[in-house]
C-alpha cells in the first residue's frame, strides 16, 4: 500500500520516474559529474514507479513484481487479499498501465520476481519512452500524392505524420494529426496553438542538426474536430535534400498538455521525396 501511495504522490506532483543507478564518475576533473548505470526496481517499488507521468527503464535496468504478502502474517485474511488486489488493479489502471501487470504479479510467488521483458515494458505501457515509426507510405490524394507514416510513443499514443507540397506554390508542408485526448476536449484551438509567452519556450521544429523556432507565420492551418487535432506547418523548401534526416516537432504546449502533437520521424529515401514533390496536391 505504501508503494501505491508513493506512486499517487509522484503523479500528483507531475513527476517522471526512471530506473537506473546514479554513480559518481571517476577520473581527474570529472569526479563532480555523475552517470547512470543499470538499476532495479521491484515489489512495492514497481507501484511507485507507475506513478511517473513519463516512465523510463534504462538499458540493462530491471522492473519486477510478485504476489503481495505480509512477512509477519504468512496467511493473510481473505478480505485483506481482496482489498489489496482491488487497490493494485485500480492503481495500475489510473496510472495508465495495462492491468496485465497485476496478472503477472499475482502469478509469481512472493519469494520470486517476474522481471518484465523489454516487449512487456512497452506493451504494458510501463516504459513510455519507447517510440518508433511505421514505414513511410506514398498515397494518392486529390491530383497528387502525399507521404505519410505513423509515429508511436509506446502503445498508448500514435500520431499521423504527413509530408506533402501544394501545387500552387510547390512548398513543403508538415501535417500532424492526433486523436483528441479527453483532457483536450474543451480546448479552443486558438489557445492550444497560441505559442504565447505563457509557455516555457517557443515550439521547435528540428531537421537533422538544425533547429527552427515556429511562429504564427509558419502555421498553414490549425483545427480541433470532434475527435481529432490537426496542425499543418509550412516547411523549408529544402526538404527534398534532407532524405534520411530526422524531422521532429516539439511544441511548447506539450509541456502543458502532455505529449500532444510531439513527433519524431526519419525522412524517407530521396526518391520518395522527389516523387511527392513532383506530384503536389
Amino acid at each position: 500500500m505504501a508503494g501505491i501511495v508513493l506512486g499517487e504522490l509522484i503523479r500528483a506532483q507531475g513527476a517522471n520516474t526512471f530506473i537506473g543507478t546514479t554513480v559518481q564518475m571517476r577520473g581527474e576533473g570529472i569526479s563532480h559529474l555523475e552517470e547512470v548505470e543499470p538499476g532495479s526496481c521491484a515489489s512495492a517499488c514497481a507501484f511507485a514507479f507507475m506513478g511517473g507521468v513519463e516512465r523510463s527503464v534504462a538499458n540493462g535496468s530491471l522492473l519486477g513484481v510478485h504476489q503481495f504478502y505480509n512477512p509477519d502474517t504468512p496467511l493473510m485474511d481473505a478480505g485483506d487479499v481482496q482489498v489489496l488486489a482491488g487497490a493494485s488493479l485500480l492503481h495500475s489502471i489510473s496510472m495508465g498501465v495495462d492491468p496485465r501487470v497485476i496478472v503477472a504479479a499475482s502469478g509469481t510467488a512472493p519469494e520470486e520476481i517476474h522481471w518484465f521483458r523489454r516487449s512487456e515494458l512497452i506493451d504494458f505501457g510501463l516504459d513510455t519512452s519507447a517510440e518508433w515509426s511505421d514505414p513511410w507510405r506514398l498515397e494518392p490524394y486529390k491530383a497528387g500524392v502525399i507521404l505519410t507514416t505513423e509515429f508511436h510513443e509506446s502503445v498508448r499514443r500514435s500520431i499521423s505524420v504527413t509530408v506533402f507540397c501544394r501545387s500552387e506554390d510547390r512548398l513543403w508542408r508538415l501535417l500532424l494529426t492526433e486523436p483528441l485526448p479527453p483532457h483536450a476536449a474543451t480546448i479552443d484551438p486558438s489557445d492550444l496553438f497560441s505559442f504565447s509567452s505563457q509557455y516555457p519556450s517557443a515550439p521547435e521544429l528540428s531537421l537533422g542538426s538544425n533547429t527552427y523556432a515556429i511562429g504564427f507565420e509558419d502555421i498553414e492551418f490549425q483545427r480541433v474536430t470532434e475527435d481529432r487535432i490537426l496542425l499543418s506547418l509550412n516547411l523549408l523548401n529544402t526538404l527534398d535534400s534532407s532524405a534520411g534526416e530526422v524531422l521532429s516537432f516539439d511544441p511548447d504546449f506539450a509541456r502543458v498538455f502532455g505529449t500532444l502533437l510531439r513527433a519524431r520521424v526519419e525522412l524517407p529515401d530521396g526518391k520518395w521525396l522527389k516523387a511527392a514533390q513532383s506530384n503536389c496536391i
